[in-house]
């Protein structure tokens, strides 16, 4: 597995999303696309303007997950409060990622969503000693 790591405070989505794609890009040592893209950033930036930037540069077929947040954190940088975003784009070697995800999370009990993500995961085969990774 590789990771690569992009961060920008541009305030300009569409350049904020290419510039931290484009950092995460560095080191990496295949020449194959990513096989997925943790994105986050602030309000500050349209989550569409900023996912399309991010899919110029890397491509479209990673699957793309995260979401606002209140400021983003790296190895050497972080910020909060202003125009961050933070990008990881991961490489699988032999590893494989399920994503499961319940809509309507506005208009739904949160206990239930709970609930039925839970089964979800049974339903994978997810045990208590297995590595998983949850975004509310």
């Amino acid at each position: 597995m590789h990771v690569g790591v992009g961060y920008s405070e541009n305030h300009d989505p569409d350049a904020a999303g290419a510039h931290a794609a484009r950092l995460a890009l560095k080191g990496n040592p295949w020449e194959r696309p990513c096989d997925m893209v943790l994105l986050f950033s602030t309000a500050r930036h349209d989550p569409w303007i900023l996912q399309d930037a991010v899919i110029g540069v890397l491509g479209n077929q990673a699957r793309i997950i995260g979401g606002g947040a209140v400021g983003t954190i790296t190895n050497d940088s972080y910020g909060y409060a202003g125009d961050q975003v933070g990008l990881a784009a991961i490489w699988l070697e032999k590893e494989s990622i399920d994503l499961v995800a319940e809509p309507n999370l506005d208009t739904r009990d949160e206990f239930e969503i709970g609930e039925a993500l839970g089964r979800r995961l049974v339903e994978l085969g997810i045990k208590r000693e297995s590595s998983a990774m949850l975004f509310y």
